[in-house]
């Protein structure tokens, strides 16, 4: 296993140009400065976008102090993540995030699928509405074919559980999609020709607006030090990898974090 596995290597990406509110100075001049987070571990609840009084009074009564809310379909939408948020408030609740379905494990997006440019362009609308909800946290999913199980099974002390066993048929699922194999997409499909660092490289472009109404960023002592770090970090990854990884790819990227840097310091010398 390399040091760094694909999660963490998005989520660096991520942190780092976000740090750099998108080598744009003028948005980051006029983000809104948000209160320091307290301290520990955040413990949630997720409780349904459907949920009812009893569902509140039960987080109350778990002394939880945030709740997690999904939501999906034609509810995905920025009057309903306020109106969420205002009724779990009123219920003395805090809304820590607010998911979506038609957004998370993008087959179009993950294995580079015809679609792929509408369904990035959907997230970045989903960020820029989080944000004016007041919704500065959320999470994504990569599965490029649903979350895989072969259906339920009884666990410690009885309880139900889902299992995974390739004896009995197993098939992906996920927003009411069902995925089979042996070739859920009809063909084998290479790692190399997805550009998962564009995707990213394309989020955060455009969830500008997002950033700059006030989605938390990453504080560094150096922005252009905080890209040569990422780069130097990508080139160890790189140099780590297994033959057949992309590692071509990583390397270009880490390039292009150099680049950035030096385009920082050439536009602000004295920037920190």
């Amino acid at each position: 296993m390399h040091g760094l596995n694909r999660r963490g290597f998005i989520k660096l990406a991520v942190s780092a140009a976000a740090a750099g509110s998108v080598w744009n100075p003028s948005e980051a001049a006029t983000a809104m400065k948000l209160e320091p987070l307290s301290p520990g571990i955040k413990v949630s609840l997720q409780i349904s976008t459907y949920a009812t009084d009893e569902d509140l009074q039960f987080a109350q009564q778990l002394g939880v102090e945030y709740v997690n809310i999904p939501t999906g379909g034609r509810r995905a939408t920025l009057e309903n993540f306020i109106r969420l948020k205002q009724r779990v408030e009123a219920a003395n609740l805090k809304v820590w995030n607010i998911g979506n379905t038609n957004v998370h494990n993008m087959p179009e997006v993950t294995l580079n699928l015809p679609g792929r440019d509408q369904k990035i362009e959907e997230y970045k609308q989903y960020l820029r509405d989080l944000g004016k909800a007041g919704i500065h946290y959320t999470t994504y999913a990569h599965m490029g074919n649903g979350i895989w199980s072969s259906g339920r099974e009884t666990t410690r002390g009885g309880a139900s559980s889902r299992a995974f066993d390739m004896a009995k048929n197993p098939k992906g699922n996920w927003a009411g999609k069902v995925f089979e194999g042996p070739l859920t997409h009809g063909r084998i499909l290479m790692r190399q020709p997805v550009p998962f660092e564009l995707n990213c490289s394309e989020v955060i472009v455009g969830a500008t607006a997002t950033l700059g109404t006030g989605k938390r960023m990453v504080e560094t002592p150096s922005k252009a030090d905080n890209y040569r770090e990422t780069a130097s970090t990508l080139r160890g990854f790189a140099e780590g990898m297994n033959p057949g990884d992309p590692q071509t790819e990583i390397i270009e990227l880490a390039e292009r974090f150099d680049r950035l840097a030096e385009h920082v310091e050439r536009r602000s010398p004295t920037s920190t």
